[in-house]
């Protein structure tokens, strides 16, 4: 078998795992989203009876709130309620604007921009929700969150995205399955490099694990759809050029460190840690990037055996 004929099932592999990637950043944003709006439905209803269930998972972000006096917490509540009021609108349009999209033509984005709001209005409304719990378990009485929106209206909202998540996870069980056959496929290829056979073998493995998630109802955050395209994609480029030069590339000299700046200054009252790895944060909502690595140099050392996988 030719190298045009190696290059063209990694590339259709290559392209139904980036649809396939979409599909579940899709299906983690409708999660994410009817999170959040059931838990503006807590807020909002007037018993203001928190649910076992979320007052489990904010545990963490409960606790850190009973260093606050009652009268800190009363305007801590008062200031993110005030700013889950200013955003709950655009929410909404969130939700509307998540509804619309076509699975079959999934720009990224554009999930990517719905995502990094639905995290900061999430990290709001969990926040909102901590705060009474502090309040409540010292026995004080808190008050409903008011917006512009009634409960039947949120329910219904909240119904609508549990059917585009199961729509959603439908369609990524169709993809992970054409995935694991294209792995099948190209592993019975002759004369295939024993590296791209064990990445193929991990990632029919991999696949498998992601359906069994999906076939016992497991939340959708559960999957691990990653696959190592670094060697893949330096695969295609010696199949198409044998000629390529894998020796190792020497690192370039380190760059001078520059002089430290003077951190910002930070309102002790906006701050509060959240149960995962987040920051729940009343005024700003800036997301940290990580840090840019020299995955190239390490693969292309990888692949000559200069180090272990």
């Amino acid at each position: 078998m030719g190298t045009t004929d190696y290059n063209a099932q990694l590339h259709t592999l290559h392209q139904k795992h980036a649809i396939l990637e979409q599909l579940v950043t899709h299906a983690k944003n409708i999660h994410e989203q009817s999170c959040n709006v059931s838990d503006t439905l807590t807020l909002i209803k007037p018993s203001q009876v928190i649910p076992t269930r979320t007052r489990k998972q904010l545990t963490s972000l409960a606790a850190s709130q009973q260093k606050y006096s009652d009268e800190a917490l009363r305007i801590r509540q008062a200031k993110v309620d005030k700013l889950i009021q200013d955003n709950v609108k655009h929410t909404m349009r969130l939700v509307e604007q998540l509804s619309e999209i076509n699975t079959d033509d999934i720009l990224e984005q554009q999930l990517e921009q719905i995502r990094a709001a639905d995290v900061a209005y999430g990290k709001r409304t969990k926040l909102a929700l901590a705060i009474r719990i502090a309040l409540q378990d010292r026995g004080l009485v808190t008050p409903r969150l008011h917006v512009s929106l009634d409960q039947d209206y949120l329910n219904e909202k909240i119904e609508d995205l549990c059917k585009q998540e199961h729509q959603c996870r439908e369609k990524i069980h169709q993809q992970i399955d054409e995935v694991i056959d294209d792995c099948k496929a190209m592993l019975k290829l002759p004369k295939l490099p024993m590296q791209l056979r064990e990445v193929l073998q991990h990632t029919e493995i991999l696949m498998h694990k992601n359906l069994i998630c999906l076939d016992e109802g497991k939340p959708i955050n559960g999957l691990n759809v990653e696959i190592d395209f670094e060697v893949i994609d330096v695969k295609i480029a010696t199949f198409s050029n044998p000629d390529i030069d894998l020796a190792p590339v020497e690192k370039a000299p380190p760059k001078q460190a520059e002089p430290k700046q003077p951190p910002p200054l930070e309102d002790s009252n906006c701050t509060a840690n959240s149960d995962k790895d987040t920051k729940a944060n009343i005024d700003t909502n800036n997301e940290e990037l990580p840090a840019s690595s020299s995955w190239i140099v390490r693969l292309i050392q990888r692949i000559k055996g200069i180090i272990p996988r």
